[in-house]
């Protein structure tokens, strides 16, 4: 199984990523004792008498402690956090690096993936062999002794997902489309069952998760009393800092649930289409999951991987003060970011949702 989708392994059902920036729910969180005060462009930043006055909107603390906007693409820095999230300084400029995959086009080294040279205006690995299957092209993978081979088609025979396509499985030796098992078909992990309509691998075979779990009231003060579901929910700080209300954080509804599954099936067949890498581009505006399916892609995150500013807590601190990585790209591209659904905040009842045991293999490497 490859790393995409070791990260979104259960996907509709759902997952915890990298879109998050938020550790386990607890007591205390948002302690007004915690001296963190949010500060915009020219605004000074750094510690000042013991508080903490901390750049937000896109903004970095230079050297003479002023806030000032991070710079884009071609602009001047020293280190990489001068630059807009998606961007490296390289040589002093701010620049977009390690996405073109092989076969792109290019004008420079460093707009290609690591081990690929920039020849003739194209990504291409300039070796005899490959360390991995990023060093090889879209419908080949790198196999035992570092040979780029054909990789299967769906339909054909496999005995691993790696010699099958990029969003491919090895399901009872043929490869099929990641999501395509429907009801009552045998399973050995999840991201082969059909998430667009509330499937999981449960017990070896695809069925409808129907568990549920008791929510927080909306009445509960989680500084002082845990939420009730900490696995799902996250103590998000009020305006007052004193207090702190249980948020889900993941998708909990029916609705939410097919409504994360149908997105992600749709990213997910987006960059098949295009034959777009995942796993080890870099995930920038030029990158092809990016480029070709930039919408899909941030409307997956904003319906399956919800974050929360509880990390920004302080004075002048939230709203989109602590945008991750992938929320700050969204952003940039001009599509919404959806940090949580106000549906999600009700008293105490059923929900259809993810089993706790599944829950921890969701957790991933990435990034939103």
């Amino acid at each position: 199984m490859n790393s995409l989708f070791l990260n979104v392994i259960l996907t509709i059902v759902l997952l915890q990523i990298s879109f998050s920036t938020i550790g386990v729910s607890g007591l205390n969180q948002c302690n007004p004792v915690f001296q963190e005060t949010c500060v915009r462009n020219g605004q000074s930043c750094g510690i000042i008498n013991g508080t903490d006055y901390h750049c937000v909107d896109d903004s970095t603390c230079n050297s003479y402690n002023k806030c000032q906007d991070k710079r884009p693409s071609g602009g001047t820095c020293f280190e990489n956090i001068d630059c807009k999230a998606w961007m490296l300084c390289i040589g002093g400029t701010c620049l977009e690096a390690n996405y073109g995959q092989v076969g792109d086009n290019c004008t420079q080294d460093w707009q290609c993936l690591t081990n690929l040279l920039c020849v003739s205006r194209t990504c291409i690995n300039t070796q005899s062999t490959c360390a991995n299957s990023a060093q090889c092209s879209y419908d080949t993978y790198c196999a035992e002794g570092g040979i780029c081979q054909d990789r299967s088609l769906n339909g054909q025979s496999c005995e691993t997902d790696s010699t099958c396509l990029e969003h491919s499985r090895c399901y009872n030796g043929k490869c099929i489309d990641v999501y395509s098992i429907g009801v009552g078909g045998s399973c050995n992990s999840s991201d082969v069952c059909d998430v667009s309509i509330g499937l999981s691998c449960q017990s070896g075979s695809c069925a409808y998760v129907n568990l549920t779990t008791p929510l927080s009231p909306a009445t509960l003060d989680c500084t002082t009393t845990n939420c009730i579901s900490p696995d799902y929910e996250k103590c998000v700080c009020t305006g007052n800092q004193t207090s702190g209300t249980c948020y889900p954080s993941i998708p909990t509804t029916k609705t939410q649930i097919l409504s994360c599954g149908v997105a992600q099936k749709t990213f997910y067949q987006c960059l098949v289409d295009h034959k777009c890498l995942y796993s080890y581009t870099a995930k920038t505006p030029s990158s092809c999951s990016l480029y070709h399916c930039g919408e899909e892609y941030c409307t997956q995150g904003s319906l399956c991987e919800w974050s929360f500013d509880s990390n920004r807590r302080g004075t002048g601190c939230g709203g989109d003060t602590a945008l991750n990585f992938n929320q700050q790209t969204c952003k940039f591209l001009g599509y919404e970011i959806n940090p949580y659904y106000e549906e999600s905040q009700t008293s105490i009842s059923s929900h259809l949702i993810i089993p706790t045991m599944i829950i921890s293999t969701i957790i991933f490497s990435i990034i939103f």
